[in-house]
C-alpha cells in the first residue's frame, strides 16, 4: 500500500510541475518553457521531435490565437503579475 501511495504522490508532484510550467509559458510566452512542458512527457522521445511537435503546434495555432488576442485582449494589472509571481514561486 504504501508503495502505491508513493507513486500516486510522485505522479502528483509531476503534474503539478506539470501545471506549473503551462501557467508559466502561457504568461510569459516562452518557448523554452513550452519546450519543457512536452519534454515532461514520456511519449516524447527526443529533443528534436519535441521541437517539431513545438513547431507544428505553434503554426497551427498561431491564427487562433491573434484572432483571440484581438477578441479579448488581456489586460495584466500589478496585482495579476504578483499573483503569478506568488504562483510560480
Amino acid at each position: 500500500m504504501i508503495g502505491f501511495l508513493t507513486r500516486i504522490a510522485r505522479w502528483m508532484r509531476m503534474q503539478a510541475a506539470f501545471d506549473d510550467l503551462t501557467i508559466e509559458a502561457a504568461l510569459t510566452g516562452s518557448r523554452d518553457v513550452a519546450l519543457q512542458i512536452l519534454l515532461i512527457d514520456s511519449s516524447i522521445e527526443s529533443l528534436k521531435r519535441a521541437e517539431g511537435l513545438l513547431d507544428a503546434i505553434f503554426e497551427l495555432q498561431t491564427p487562433r490565437l491573434h484572432r483571440l488576442a484581438r477578441q479579448t485582449p488581456i489586460r495584466q494589472t500589478e496585482d495579476d503579475l504578483i499573483l503569478a509571481e506568488l504562483w510560480l514561486s
